[in-house]
C-alpha cells in the first residue's frame, strides 16, 4: 500500500499467488475490495491485461488501465481505459510513477470548473 499526493494505490497480497484459479471478477467484488483496502472507489486504478475486464471495473468506478499481451489480445479494443500500455516499465511501458501521474490529471480534471 503506497499513499503519495492525492491518490493511494494497494496491492492485495492474495492476488499474487493466484496461478491456476480463475475467478469472476464483478463490480461488488471490485468495490468490496477497494472498501475493505480502505481506498475510495473514484481513487482506485485497476491494471488488466484483459479486455474483457475493463467494463466490469469501469462499472464499478474505477480508473482502468490496460496492459497489452501480444499473444492473447490482437485486435483486442480497450474502452473505457485512461491508457493502454504496450508492457510494463520505463520506456513507455506500464509503470506506478506513470498510473498515479495519470490518475492524479483525471482527479484533477473531473474537479476543474466547466470541465465535463
Amino acid at each position: 500500500f503506497t499513499n503519495q499526493g492525492s491518490t493511494q494505490l494497494a496491492v492485495d497480497s492474495s492476488v499474487l499467488g493466484i496461478r491456476s484459479q480463475r475467478a469472476t471478477i464483478t463490480t461488488d467484488l471490485l468495490q468490496t475490495i477497494t472498501m475493505l483496502s480502505g481506498v475510495p472507489v473514484s481513487s482506485a486504478a485497476f491494471v488488466t491485461c484483459s479486455s474483457n475486464s475493463v467494463p466490469t471495473a469501469s462499472t464499478a468506478g474505477l480508473m482502468c488501465f490496460a496492459v497489452k499481451n501480444s499473444l492473447l489480445t490482437r485486435g483486442a479494443q480497450y474502452s473505457g481505459t485512461l491508457s493502454v500500455f504496450d508492457g510494463f516499465g520505463p520506456g513507455g511501458g506500464a509503470t506506478i510513477s506513470r498510473i498515479r501521474a495519470l490518475m492524479d490529471s483525471s482527479l484533477n480534471s473531473k474537479t476543474v470548473p466547466g470541465n465535463f
